[in-house]
């Protein structure tokens, strides 16, 4: 990963605005993988041979990727992509077995009959995927998904940031913007200041562990 001039923790969280939760897709028409414990099954039995797509590396798909492979023991080949795009082409093409991608990019792929989701990475079950399970419901601790805020530069007066934080609650509050948000399939998740601040940290925390052990 290419270094940086600015630390994450020089910033200030205002507000968390949205989470889409990751999720692991297969062709719709791959009869190999009817399911997740199809799909972790063959994997383990195949080590390495199961292909998954993803963004690229660093990306949110491909540490949710990692991030299953740590807490079910199966080894996967991540594929980076440039984008969701190309990774969700791939797939289609049948160039690649899965492929990592937040909901929001499957939901009208799998309405369509083109994809199949085999879990949600989310605490409950996402509202347009309402059959898709969640990893926890099937007993793995896979949580991980693209969270989306505003930020304060550093030094922001603290005056100045309550300001911000009231002004970005009451937007995200509006009937206008819930309402775009839905159409666009965007799960809100509002979080002011100390909620966004923590879940900012727990993104972190999780993110470091498992660079440790994959160093991507």
């Amino acid at each position: 990963m290419r270094e940086t001039n600015y630390k994450v923790d020089e910033f200030i969280p205002l507000i968390n605005l949205v989470t889409d939760p990751g999720v692991i897709v297969v062709k719709a028409d791959d009869d190999r993988f009817p399911d997740l414990e199809s799909f972790l099954k063959f994997a383990e039995e195949n080590p390495g041979s199961v292909t998954i797509g993803n963004a690229g590396i660093g990306s949110d798909d491909h540490i949710a990727t990692l991030m299953l492979q740590d807490r079910t023991g199966v080894k996967f080949t991540p594929v980076p992509f440039t984008g969701a795009a190309p990774n969700r082409t791939a797939l289609l093409g049948g160039h690649i077995m899965a492929s990592a991608i937040n909901a929001s990019e499957a939901v009208q792929f799998v309405e369509s009959g083109q994809m199949r989701i085999l879990a949600v990475m989310s605490e409950k079950r996402y509202p347009d995927l309402p059959d898709a399970p969640t990893f926890k419901e099937l007993g793995y601790n896979v949580v991980s998904g693209s969270s989306r805020g505003i930020s304060c530069v550093p030094g922001t007066p603290d005056e100045i940031v309550h300001i911000l934080a009231d002004a970005a609650e009451k937007a995200a509050e509006n009937p206008e913007f819930v309402e775009k948000a839905t159409k666009a399939k965007q799960p809100l998740d509002i979080q002011i200041l100390d909620d966004a601040q923590k879940l900012v940290d727990q993104y972190n925390s999780s993110i470091k562990e498992l660079h440790k052990k994959f160093q991507w």
